[in-house]
């Protein structure tokens, strides 16, 4: 019994099959740090991927220090995190201003020009040194006080 002229036949003992899944790799146990961790961020491979990788060949991380690997890699906690910044407001010099933002720009854009240090000037007004308090600077100096 032969099949029509034309016809194909049907796949048999002598047809190639489909190449052989690639061999599983048995998945690795979970672990379970006992802080929340930081993100890590990675695209996971499939195992047919990983097969002449290093990844097949790693061993399990029996020798590794957890605990260390957890105060790295740990997600800071928001009491953690608040701390830091109240010792950065404790550590900053204060500087209390009796005049307010505006008036005090304007008395520094007057006494930037005379060009001096503010000891240099405080020395020219006890001094009273008439090379740097000429009439015009003590007008000026009238004028941003």
């Amino acid at each position: 019994p032969g099949l029509p002229r034309g016809m194909p036949g049907l796949p048999g003992r002598g047809m190639p099959g489909l190449p052989g899944a690639a061999p599983a790799i048995p998945p690795k146990p979970k672990v379970a740090p006992p802080k929340k961790m930081k993100g890590f961020f990675w695209s996971k491979i499939k195992d047919a991927q990983c097969v002449n990788t290093v990844w097949k060949e790693l061993k399990d991380a029996d020798g590794l220090d957890m605990d260390a690997l957890v105060d790295m890699f740990a997600a800071p906690s928001k009491a953690s995190r608040a701390a830091p910044k109240e010792e950065t407001k404790v550590k900053k010099d204060q500087k209390i201003s009796l005049v307010d933002g505006k008036r005090n720009q304007n008395v520094l854009i007057g006494r930037g020009r005379f060009r001096l240090t503010d000891e240099q000037m405080a020395e020219a007004i006890i001094q009273l040194d008439p090379t740097i308090l000429t009439v015009e600077g003590i007008e000026k100096l009238k004028n941003i006080v």
